[in-house]
């Protein structure tokens, strides 16, 4: 059985759960990839996935990245199970030079707890990391469903106003 198949409807619904079909994801890493060969390159690909989900689309990217690039991923859910099937996907590439950091994690409260809009803010003050390419296919929540305080929080911190999907707050 595949992670999402072992889902819910009513968890996916409840955490916005929607997968990324392998087709799109082969075609959106490709795409991806010849846009970043236009770009010039160190040798190297760092990669931030902040909703890695099953890792497909991750898997595609890697799929299509330069086989000389060593590949560095970091990569967030908020699924204990997400993160353990991610794991063991990307666990299973034969791709040289790869390492990963999947992260059990809502990366919305990362960002929460580091950024306050402010551009001298870095979303990862310990490690200084930084990313040649961000990927995500992100939940679909509307923030009603979040409740009040951190939906007013969230669009106070991003800026957003109305009815909005958390999806936008990725974005930002």
């Amino acid at each position: 059985m595949t992670f999402e198949a072992s889902l819910s409807w009513e968890v996916r619904k409840q955490s916005g759960v929607h997968f990324t079909p392998l087709e799109l994801a082969r075609f959106v890493a490709n795409q991806t990839m010849l846009a970043c060969q236009q770009q010039p390159r160190t040798g190297s690909l760092s990669i931030l996935d902040p909703a890695v989900g099953d890792a497909a689309l991750l898997d595609a990217i890697l799929e299509f990245a330069p086989i000389s690039h060593e590949v560095r991923v970091v990569g967030f859910d908020t699924s204990q199970d997400a993160v353990q099937h991610a794991t063991a996907r990307i666990a299973t590439s034969r791709r040289p030079n790869l390492s990963w950091d999947f992260r059990h994690e809502d990366f919305l409260e990362h960002v929460l707890a580091h950024y306050n809009g402010n551009a001298s803010d870095d979303l990862f003050p310990s490690t200084r990391e930084q990313f040649d390419l961000v990927i995500s296919n992100p939940p679909y929540v509307r923030t009603q469903v979040l409740g009040a305080e951190k939906s007013q929080l969230i669009a106070r911190r991003f800026g957003l106003s109305g009815r909005v999907d958390i999806y936008y707050a990725f974005l930002e």
